[in-house]
């Protein structure tokens, strides 16, 4: 799980904001006969006056256009913050193939996982005065839009367009509902793309015994050399095997946070790695695996692509004068 600290929804990030534990009756919806309401010290213009709320009070407005929920605090000094809430539904987006074929448990605790990534992408298209507030399945996800109003407040319109100018709450709404212009990417394409770059970084090494490490190079090494032709030679030239013991060792210690998170459901004797690697390294699909949830599918997708240093060359074992295998290229 991500250790970002969650929002409250209909509060701005870092909560300075949020409500006290004094109860206070919701104004909301009392519209009557255009007059002037006086509930509980907060006062709410609702005939085109303008709004007066006491020091370190709120008020929670109708919801409008597509915000479901809005609020403005009086933070003392005359300065208001005016807070509208949207929510969007990410578990449903199209955010690639295993996760369009996911249960939807898995789609909620791969992007539990991912919260921090998708904060930062909202705050990267949208601004600095947004915030993702906390949602269990991710299909009604808050996302809280944020203004200041310094001085007096105008009316209840003035309010709502405070959020309307002052955010980019209408170019969210725009991409959620997929109006994207001509060339441009849609919500779920760039997020999905964010996700998969964020799929791609492996996770942090841990220590591997150096034994290990040799066990699974020499497994390795030995894997290469089965998957050539049978009746040729069955030895490396040393300066072959060399390099190839140096890029499985290599590959183990940049790759060992992977590593110990994929034994945690498979085989990770150095001789199951070792034979992995190796049809890895020929650009098949080694660590691939049917079975398992949305997370460990992206550290299998991730082992298999990260022998793309040797996959991706064209290279070969063939015998040399003396009858060795070496590597060509």
């Amino acid at each position: 799980m991500s250790n970002l600290n969650r929002v409250q929804a209909g509060i701005p990030e870092g909560g300075q904001f949020s409500e006290t534990t004094k109860t206070r009756p919701d104004v909301s919806g009392l519209d009557i006969d255009g007059r002037r309401l006086d509930i509980d010290g907060r006062r709410l213009d609702i005939d085109g006056r303008r709004l007066d709320i006491d020091e370190y009070d709120f008020v929670n407005l109708e919801p409008f256009d597509d915000f479901n929920e809005a609020r403005v605090t009086n933070v003392g000094s005359d300065e208001h913050i005016v807070v509208g809430t949207k929510t969007a539904d990410f578990v449903h987006m199209d955010l690639g193939h295993e996760f369009a074929n996911a249960p939807q448990e898995e789609k909620s605790a791969y992007l539990n996982d991912r919260e921090e990534v998708i904060s930062d992408f909202i705050k990267h298209e949208y601004g600095s005065r947004v915030s993702v507030g906390y949602s269990s399945d991710w299909a009604e996800t808050p996302v809280d839009f944020w203004a200041h109003a310094n001085g007096e407040l105008g009316t209840v319109e003035d309010v709502r367009n405070d959020l309307r100018h002052n955010t980019n709450s209408d170019s969210f709404s725009g991409d959620i509902a997929g109006d994207a212009f001509a060339g441009r990417d849609s919500f779920e394409v760039k997020l999905a793309a964010r996700l998969a770059g964020y799929d791609k970084a492996p996770l942090p090494p841990v220590p591997m015994d150096t034994h290990r490490l040799e066990a699974i190079s020499t497994e390795f090494t030995s894997a290469l050399v089965s998957s050539v032709n049978e009746g040729g030679p069955r030895r490396l030239n040393p300066d072959s095997e060399a390099r190839l013991r140096e890029f499985a060792g290599r590959w183990c210690q940049r790759h060992s946070g992977d590593l110990q998170a994929w034994s945690k459901d498979n085989d990770a004797s150095p001789r199951t790695v070792g034979k992995k690697l190796a049809t890895a390294a020929r650009g098949g699909s080694g660590f691939h695996q049917d079975s398992g949830d949305l997370n460990s599918k992206v550290i299998t997708a991730r082992l298999d692509s990260s022998a793309d240093e040797l996959s991706d060359v064209d290279w070969d074992l063939e015998p040399d004068d003396n009858g060795e295998l070496t590597i060509t290229e």
